[in-house]
């Protein structure tokens, strides 16, 4: 049970950026700060994921191979959304999930 506990803890918040540091999150769980628009993850082996909290409002660009938005559009956060994300290797990212904090 403590394996488990820790591949699913909490990692330190990262600071938006054009390529999101995902790959070197300290845990599954991180919270996005800043407004930098998120256009490419950092690479992971595949199979790794992630589950990002928003801080603020900013836009995940939708890219068809390495940052595959569901429904393949942009999507603009806000305060309290949610994602999880799963990579494919290479650089290379799905989302799987994504929820408002609205509802």
């Amino acid at each position: 049970m403590a394996l488990q506990d820790a591949a699913n803890t909490k990692g330190e918040d990262i600071p938006s950026e054009a390529a999101l540091p995902l790959g070197a999150a300290t845990g599954v769980l991180v919270n996005v700060t800043g407004t930098t628009n998120i256009t490419s993850i950092s690479e992971a082996p595949a199979g790794v994921e992630r589950k990002i909290i928003f801080d603020g409002v900013l836009t995940i660009v939708h890219n068809a191979v390495s940052l595959i938005n569901l429904g393949g559009v942009d999507i603009v956060t806000v305060a309290g959304d949610t994602a999880e994300f799963r990579s494919l290797g290479g650089g290379n990212w799905q989302m799987f999930d994504y929820s408002r904090a609205s509802g």
